[in-house]
């Protein structure tokens, strides 16, 4: 048993975390989160349209409870979806918490990651419950972060504390799993967010869409999708202390910080990274526009791969004639080279001695990859984005309409 005793866990919240036998071998993959009250919940859920059982689950129980929840319960190991039973589990799953906490179903939230397509034993997770329930505790919290991760190499978690007014302190804590098939708006990651304040369900929602629109939907590792991207945010108020209106804005700021310290956290631990890139885009008239820039730049294969060699050309950082580029990337002098200046496994660069048609062999079809940059190398991952407006003392031309996109670039593996 492990956690953070020193004041930083939300009050009013509980833990656990077991292992229920859902994937192979004996790390935990089942974590149980219990508010001692009824707390506001909010949740922003995947954009695919394919979406897992624990993912429509909860939605529907959000919509039934009027945005108010008691307990989340998530597993990993496997995603519950695409498979023949998925519904029968996740409502299975759901029965037995809410007998444990003594509610209505509508008041269980779900979650799962792992693999698709294999059923799990309906009884697995409801077995495994009771013994989580009789240990839970405040200081487990990072057990939770360690059970709910799948091909993370460490948990992931993060904390702020603010001051609330009357001598009162509101706390905010997070954890998060995530480190392959990341890209924006969100994908095949799960984050949840506690705090003891007391924040209404609408506005709560509100809040939450803010932080992931600022973070978790602006990473990315290897630019592929998920069918049970979740994050969930709970407030119940055990603080005492309420939001008010002139303390809003202080705590968004504190909840973006800690969505997107788990965010960057992803990144860093994305599959085969080794490198962090920021993007930053000047002159856009909104953060939309500036992300559709920056997003651009950082997905470009020849970008990752320029990066990965250490041999950047500048030619790749140009938008796509789709996205204008703003006046302070018109403006900037680019090296007019996109050619890189490596190739694939088993191709050499152009030579004036030989021509390059004549230098030409098919790649190893064992190490062949869209993405390979280098000889040898077998993976690369992609950009990770947060853009933000910036205040009027931004170094711009025109203040007033600028926007900064942020971009920590998570990215590419050391070459083998």
């Amino acid at each position: 048993m492990s956690g953070a005793t020193d004041g930083r866990i939300p009050l009013g919240y509980r833990f656990a975390a077991g292992h229920a036998g859902i994937r192979n071998g004996s790390a935990d993959d089942l974590a149980l989160m219990v508010s001692d009250a009824p707390a506001a919940a909010a949740a922003v859920f995947t954009r695919n349209a394919v979406r897992a059982a624990p993912v429509t689950v909860s939605a529907r129980h959000l919509k039934a409870s009027g945005g108010i929840a008691r307990a989340i319960a998530a597993n990993a190991g496997n995603a519950n979806c695409a498979a023949p039973n998925m519904a029968a589990v996740a409502e299975g799953a759901a029965q037995a918490v809410c007998a444990l906490v003594e509610v209505r179903p509508e008041q269980i939230l779900l979650a799962s990651t792992g693999v698709i397509g294999e059923p799990i034993d309906e009884k697995a997770i409801p077995r495994a419950l009771s013994g989580l329930w009789r240990g839970l505790a405040p200081e487990r919290f990072e057990d939770c972060a360690r059970a709910i991760l799948t091909t993370d190499t460490t948990h992931k978690t993060a904390y702020a504390r603010l001051d609330a007014g009357a001598g009162a302190a509101v706390r905010i804590a997070g954890m998060a799993k995530g480190a392959g098939m990341i890209m924006p708006d969100m994908a095949t990651m799960l984050s949840f967010l506690f705090t003891d304040a007391a924040v209404a369900p609408d506005a709560l929602q509100g809040m939450l869409q803010k932080a992931v629109e600022r973070s978790f939907n602006c990473i990315s590792v290897d630019a592929d999708t998920s069918t049970n991207d979740t994050v969930y945010l709970l407030a119940n108020g055990a603080s005492g202390a309420s939001i008010a209106a002139e303390r809003q804005g202080a705590f968004q700021q504190a909840l973006d910080g800690v969505a997107l310290s788990l965010a960057l956290a992803i990144v860093r631990d994305g599959e085969g990274a080794r490198k962090l890139v920021r993007i930053d885009v000047e002159g856009a008239a909104d953060d939309r526009g500036a992300k559709r820039i920056a997003v651009s730049i950082a997905n470009s294969p020849l970008v990752k791969t320029a990066i990965a060699g250490a041999d950047p050309t500048g030619g790749a950082s140009f938008p796509p004639p789709a996205s204008p580029a703003p006046p302070s990337i018109r403006r900037r002098s680019i090296s007019r080279s996109t050619e890189p200046r490596f190739a694939p496994e088993g191709c050499a660069p152009r030579s004036k001695k030989r021509p390059f048609r004549k230098r030409w062999k098919r790649p190893n079809r064992r190490s062949a990859s869209a993405s390979t940059a280098g000889a040898g190398a077998r993976r690369v991952s992609g950009p990770a984005i947060s853009p933000r407006n910036t205040s009027a003392s931004t170094r711009s031309t025109a203040p007033e309409t600028t926007s900064r996109a942020r971009a920590a670039w998570a990215a590419l593996p050391e070459l083998l």
